[in-house]
């Protein structure tokens, strides 16, 4: 063999090698620093579960209109519990309640639901019972029949400040009180420990009235493995129709109410390519069906379609559900920490119509946004809720920055025209999360260009 031949084979031979050393090492130092944010969970200290029955939740049944299920917690087993409820001056039904002993890491509870049916419009007073204990008396109140209603939207919270997180409820609160339900993205806690689950109870419930809750999960809800896993406590607290995908029942599901349906879907569970593509069937199939026309069509999951945060795209969300979310009105997610609110034209042979799509935050941790143009208007470093009113021929998405208590955005989508925005040539708020103030990197530096930029648009 030619000299020449030879040492240029055998350099192609070490440079081979010598490339694939370097990728085997760049990819073991990725995963030495990357494995905690992995593959690591928080752990969770030892913890005692009170008798008396407690953390009372209420979700919807199968029937919006006419079924509610109620979950609890004790410490206590007993296949004898029960709700007492009760309608004004009605007579009061006792009802039979399911129980179902869980272990987590660190300690052990029983957790309990009961299905109420054929409630009638009016306000309710329930009491559960276990081994012959009893909770507080709640309240609660099922709206009549009728083609319009009002809800409210959180974003993430997943705070460990209980101040934090008793200002964030009661501005939310405040706005329920004439609402139907609320909903809530997923990250509602820190992550699946005992500690934040009471944490969430303990500054939640500060009165004794029961809403509706629609929420979905995030990925702090999750403890992080090869595959995640649901903290099992998750399902049991919020007891949600089992009308989803098979692998997904009480996590991706929908609710039916007279003009709307609300879809929920559980992004951290598509774990598997067959998860995505059934998921996406599912989400096809209950968006077109007979059952949705004529009503305003709600999709809720944590991941966003469209991030707002800085190199926090989700590609494979955005390739699954970007031609199925089409046939939704309204989007809803959260994940980034940020706030941001597209409109989506949609042509329709001679006439055109706009959906939305949210990124909400309501958590005292901030990210760096994206800062998109296609963002029709964003907020940065600040905590938000929204508060969604519909009727027959119209909704009203009014976002509200809770800090200061002011409204901060407010769209309203129309049937068969496009949507009217309110605030398209306002001032936006985009203030650099204090985190970041002191860092110069890459990412710091081009937000600061792209914040730049964007204010000077309505300057």
């Amino acid at each position: 063999m030619h000299p020449y031949v030879s040492t240029q084979a055998v350099m192609k031979k070490v440079a081979t090698w010598l490339i694939t050393v370097i990728v085997i090492a760049g990819l073991v130092a990725l995963c030495i620093v990357r494995w905690n944010a992995w593959f690591g969970n928080v752990p969770e200290h030892d913890y005692v579960v009170d008798s008396y029955p407690h953390n009372l939740t209420l979700t919807f049944g199968d029937d919006a209109a006419t079924q509610r299920r109620l979950t609890w917690r004790s410490s206590r087993y007993d296949t004898l519990a029960y709700v007492i409820v009760s309608r004004q001056a009605d007579k009061a039904d006792t009802i039979r309640a399911y129980c179902t002993p869980l272990t987590t890491r660190a300690g052990n509870a029983v957790f309990y639901r009961a299905d109420l049916k054929h409630l009638k419009p009016g306000t309710y007073k329930v009491r559960a019972y276990t081994a012959n204990l009893s909770s507080e008396p709640m309240l609660f109140t099922v709206s009549p029949i009728r083609n319009k209603g009002r809800f409210v939207v959180m974003g993430d919270v997943q705070t460990s400040d209980e101040q934090f997180a008793t200002h964030i409820f009661a501005a939310a609160q405040s706005a329920i009180s004439s609402a139907d339900f609320v909903c809530q993205v997923g990250d509602l806690i820190e992550r699946p420990t005992d500690s934040y689950w009471q944490l969430f109870f303990s500054t939640w419930q500060r009165t004794d009235t029961l809403y509706p809750m629609v929420f979905a999960t995030g990925n702090h809800e999750y403890l992080k493995g090869v595959r995640k896993t649901l903290d099992n406590r998750w399902t049991h607290i919020f007891a949600n129709p089992e009308n989803g995908p098979i692998r997904a029942l009480g996590r991706t599901y929908y609710i039916d109410f007279d003009n709307l349906r609300f879809v929920v879907i559980d992004t951290d569970q598509l774990q598997l390519f067959s998860d995505y593509t059934r998921t996406a069937t599912w989400l096809e199939k209950v968006l077109t069906d007979a059952d949705a026309n004529n009503k305003w069509k709600v999709v809720m999951m944590h991941h966003p379609v469209y991030s707002a945060g800085m190199n926090r795209a989700n590609p494979l969300i955005y390739l699954t559900f970007k031609y199925q979310l089409r046939n939704a009105d309204l989007i809803l997610a959260g994940h980034d920490h940020n706030y941001a609110r597209r409109l989506i034209t949609q042509t329709h042979g001679d006439y055109t119509t706009q959906s939305a799509s949210y990124v909400l935050g309501s958590s005292d941790k901030y990210y760096l946004g994206k800062i998109s143009n296609y963002d029709d208007r964003i907020l940065s470093g600040h905590p938000v809720i929204a508060v969604v009113n519909y009727n027959r021929d119209s909704m009203t998405i009014d976002t509200y920055q809770t800090d200061i208590q002011q409204l901060y955005d407010r769209i309203t989508l129309r049937r068969d025209t496009t949507a009217v925005d309110y605030f398209s040539n306002a001032k936006e708020t985009i203030d650099k999360p204090k985190r970041y103030e002191q860092k110069n990197t890459r990412d710091t530096k081009k937000f600061d260009q792209r914040r730049q930029k964007r204010l000077n648009r309505t300057a």
